[in-house]
C-alpha cells in the first residue's frame, strides 16, 4: 500500500441548498439463512478539501429470501451527478424489492454449467434464473426512467438554471453508473449455496470470495485510470435486454462475502485479481466482517504484536484530524513470509492477526467501522468518494 500524507489536505462542510447529499452513511441489514449486509459511503479527499458533494450513493434492502445490493457512482464532472445516483440507486432497490418478494429458485437435483446455459440472445434457458435476470434488467430500466422523471421534475426551474451557468437542464447532468446485485441461498447436495446475479453498467466491481480466491462478477475493464467511462444516461442502447444480458454474471457456490463497490475503493485494490482478496483481508483484520475466534494462542505467540503491520492514519472531519489505526493485510503476510492467499487460507492464522482491542470492541458495530475505516486509509493518489457493500455469512 502505498501511503501518502495527509498534511495538505484540509475539510470544508457539504453546500447548503436543494439536493442536499450527506457526506457519509452507513446501513446494515440481516438477511436469511445466516447472511448480513453491511454498506458504507464517505465523501472523498478531494470534495472534503473543495466544499463539494460527495457523489456516490447505495442503497441495500431484503424482499422475502433474497439481499438486494445497488450502488451508483456520479460522474464528477456533472453538477447534479448526486441525485442521478440517489435516484438510480433508490428506484431500481424499489422494484426489485417488489418482484423478488415472492420470487423463488427451484430446487434442482442437479446444478451445472448448463444449468446456467444461455441462448444468442444472452437469456437463461433456466426459466427461473431468466427471470431472475429480466427483473434485474427491468430495475436498471426503472432506474433510468426515476432519472428522466428527476430532470423533468427540476427543468426549467431557476435555481438550476442558474447553477447551470444560465442554461437549461439535460439528462447529462444527472450522468451516473450503476452496479446492482441480489443473492439468495439454495441447499444442494446438504450444502448452503449462494447464488448471485450481477449486473452494471458503468465502472466499478462486484466480486464474490469463494474459498479465499476473488471472482469478479463482471467486465474488468482494461482503460484503467484513463477517466473513461459509461454511464447509464450515455446511450438508450444500454438498457436493451441483449446489451444488459451481456454485462450480468452468475455465481453459485458456497459463499464467503460479496462485495460490491465504486471505484474509489476498486482502483485503491488494483489489480482486481490479486487486489480483491487483498481487501476482503483488510476488512477482516480491521474488524469490519467479524470472524469466529477458536483458541489460537500458540499462533498468536508465533507471531509479531500488531503493531509491526499497523499504521496510524490522520481520518479528516469536521472536527479536526484523528489519529485511527490501521490494520494491513499484505504487511501482516510479509512479516509471516506467506502470500496473501497462503494466509487467508489459515483462518487461525488470520484470526490472529485481528488486534485485540477490536476483538474487545464489541459496541462497535461493523457497519460503523466499515465507514470509519473507508474514511481514514490512506493510498497515493486515491481521493475519491469511496462506498462499499458488504454481504458475508455470519
Amino acid at each position: 500500500m502505498n501511503i501518502e500524507t495527509n498534511s495538505l489536505w484540509s475539510w470544508q462542510p457539504v453546500p447548503p441548498g436543494k439536493d442536499y447529499h450527506s457526506e457519509w452513511a452507513q446501513k446494515s441489514d440481516t438477511l436469511s439463512a445466516g447472511f448480513n449486509l453491511i454498506a458504507a459511503r464517505v465523501r472523498g479527499k478531494r470534495h472534503k478539501h473543495e466544499g463539494t458533494h460527495c457523489d456516490d450513493w447505495f442503497e441495500i434492502a431484503r424482499s422475502g429470501e433474497w439481499g438486494i445490493i445497488a450502488v451508483s457512482d456520479g460522474a464528477g464532472s456533472k453538477r447534479f451527478s448526486r441525485v442521478g445516483a440517489r435516484v438510480a440507486c433508490e428506484r431500481a432497490v424499489n422494484y426489485l424489492v417488489k418482484q423478488l418478494h415472492t420470487h423463488q429458485i427451484v430446487a434442482r437435483k442437479i446444478w451445472s454449467n448448463e444449468t446456467f446455459a444461455r441462448n444468442k440472445g444472452g437469456q437463461f434457458k433456466a426459466q427461473d434464473i431468466e427471470l431472475t435476470q429480466q427483473f434485474l434488467h427491468e430495475a436498471i430500466q426503472a432506474a433510468y426512467q426515476g432519472i428522466e422523471d428527476a430532470c423533468c421534475a427540476r427543468d426549467r426551474l431557476k435555481y438550476y438554471y442558474k447553477a447551470l451557468g444560465h442554461r437549461d437542464l439535460t439528462l447529462d447532468d444527472f450522468a451516473t453508473t450503476l452496479l446492482l446485485a441480489v443473492h439468495t441461498t439454495v441447499f444442494y447436495h446438504s450444502t448452503q449455496y449462494s447464488l448471485v446475479l450481477a449486473c452494471q453498467v458503468g465502472d466499478g466491481l462486484s466480486v464474490a470470495i469463494d474459498k479465499n480466491k476473488a471472482l469478479v462478477l463482471g467486465e474488468i475493464e482494461n482503460n484503467h485510470f484513463c477517466g473513461e467511462t459509461h454511464f447509464l444516461t450515455s446511450s438508450r442502447r444500454q438498457l436493451e435486454r441483449d446489451y444488459l444480458s451481456a454485462k450480468t454474471f452468475p455465481f453459485f457456490s458456497p459463499m464467503q462475502a460479496l462485495m460490491v463497490m465504486t471505484d474509489g475503493v476498486s482502483d485503491d485494490y488494483y489489480p482486481p485479481d490479486t487486489g480483491m482478496l487483498r481487501l476482503f483481508g483488510d476488512l477482516i483484520l480491521n474488524g469490519i466482517i467479524p470472524v469466529t475466534v477458536s483458541d489460537c494462542r500458540e499462533k498468536r505467540q508465533a507471531t509479531v504484536k500488531a503493531e509491526a503491520y499497523t499504521v496510524i492514519e490522520e481520518r479528516i472531519t469536521e472536527k479536526g484530524r484523528i489519529p485511527t489505526p490501521i490494520v494491513l493485510i499484505d504487511e501482516y503476510a510479509k512479516i509471516l513470509k506467506l502470500s496473501i492467499a497462503e494466509l487467508m487460507a489459515d483462518p487461525d492464522l488470520l484470526a490472529a492477526g485481528i488486534p485485540l482491542e477490536l476483538l474487545e470492541k464489541k459496541a462497535s458495530i461493523p457497519a460503523s467501522r466499515l465507514l470509519t475505516w473507508l474514511d481514514t486509509y490512506q493510498i497515493r493518489g486515491s481521493f475519491d468518494d469511496r462506498t462499499l457493500v458488504v454481504l458475508y455469512n455470519r
